[in-house]
């Protein structure tokens, strides 16, 4: 990026990069004779992880989901400004001695470390995969069951319909058979049947009397008058066959509808207890649904808090490579340093092979390679 009076013009020169971006840090790192431990990376795609994972202070600004949760800290607003606060907090040394992992000894003591918090969060991994796994079992027990469900209530309710549906035409028809007897006990009634019905019950009762008790000869001879004088009057009554006929009629209509409610009622009663059938066939679907919904949240709960564990352990490692990094860059820096002096040693030992040699004085082929190796010869 291209900058005049010290703002940033937005137009860029040079090559493009090569390699990823945490190679082209390490490159400036080295350039630059400055640590990991030193730097601040803002990225906002999945290639930025290892760039953010290795400098002191990794910003996630806009970024991907993948990138947010190992950075440091997340800007989700458009606004760079809010990369200074941090910059501020990140220099006070009390709050770089809390986030950073105390790691005690050498490279080797840290990367022995990093390789137990790898396992850890391997197996942290695989138990959460189990979890899951068990969730989708239960998930899919459950919607299997629920549709069963839908499909066993839709059936009891088709029964519950065509139940209702016959007792109405039950209760139909008993209207038409209580109208029916209606007109046939006012027709029978109008008839004349009635003063029959009286005379006949009249004669029961006396020739009742006369075959279960124990009378005196008078008073049975009384019984037996009486009885034949209703019987006389009995005869004198004549119903009108035309209405005989009509009556007979609305008895067997009568009937007819009777035999009908009969008929549904069986039926509606078969359909009533297919219904209850399936009903209750439903609430043991909807237990066991129930049961398996409460078993895909404990897996889902349970795969959750394994999910929270493998994003701690992560961190955890997230802070080692750090740490690594820093280590590395001061291991770097050590060596370039002491490469540094060794040249400057050298150098100083063949200008001095050097001027014994312009006094003619001998040197040896290894004297004669160390001034070719620093371009004096």
């Amino acid at each position: 990026m291209l900058e005049e009076d010290g703002i940033l013009t937005g137009e860029v020169s040079g090559p493009l990069v090569e390699g990823s971006k945490y190679d082209v840090l390490c490159k400036l790192v080295k350039d630059e004779n400055i640590t990991l431990e030193e730097c601040v990376a803002v990225g906002d795609g999945a290639n930025d992880i290892s760039m953010i994972e290795a400098v002191k202070l990794g910003i996630a600004f806009n970024a991907k989901p993948a990138l947010k949760e190992i950075a440091d800290k997340v800007i989700d607003n458009k606004d760079l400004m809010e990369i200074i606060p941090l910059l501020e907090t990140k220099t006070n040394p009390e709050e770089n001695k809390k986030e950073s992992t105390k790691i005690e000894g050498n490279l080797d003591n840290a990367m022995d470390l990093k390789d137990e918090y790898e396992k850890k969060l391997s197996k942290i991994s695989e138990e959460r995969e189990q979890f899951n796994q068990q969730a989708k079992k239960y998930r899919e027990i459950r919607d299997e069951l629920n549709n069963s469900l839908k499909e066993n209530l839709n059936v009891a309710i088709d029964f519950r319909d065509k139940r209702n549906k016959i007792n109405e035409e039950v209760e139909k028809n008993k209207k038409l058979r209580d109208k029916a007897n209606e007109e046939l006990k006012k027709m029978e009634w109008s008839s004349g049947r009635r003063d029959r019905m009286k005379l006949e019950n009249e004669i029961k009762k006396i020739d009742k009397i006369i075959e279960t008790r124990v009378l005196d000869i008078k008073k049975e001879n009384k019984l037996v008058k009486d009885a034949n004088d209703l019987r006389k009057k009995l005869m004198e009554i004549q119903e009108d066959e035309g209405v005989q006929e009509e009556a007979q009629e609305l008895k067997a209509t009568s009937e007819s509808y009777h035999a009908k409610v009969v008929e549904l009622s069986e039926q509606a009663q078969e359909y009533h207890e297919s219904m209850l059938e399936y009903f209750r066939k439903t609430d043991e679907i909807r237990t066991n649904a129930d049961e398996a919904h409460q078993k895909f949240l404990e897996a889902k709960n349970n795969a959750s808090a394994k999910h929270e564990d493998f994003k701690s352990v992560l961190g955890e490692i997230h802070k080692v490579n750090k740490q690594l990094g820093g280590m590395r860059s001061k291991r770097r820096d050590i060596e370039s340093r002491a490469s540094r002096k060794k040249d400057r040693e050298e150098k100083e030992k063949a200008e001095e092979i050097y001027r014994r040699f312009k006094e003619g004085k001998k040197v040896s082929t290894e004297e004669i390679l160390l001034l070719q190796k620093h371009n004096i010869v």
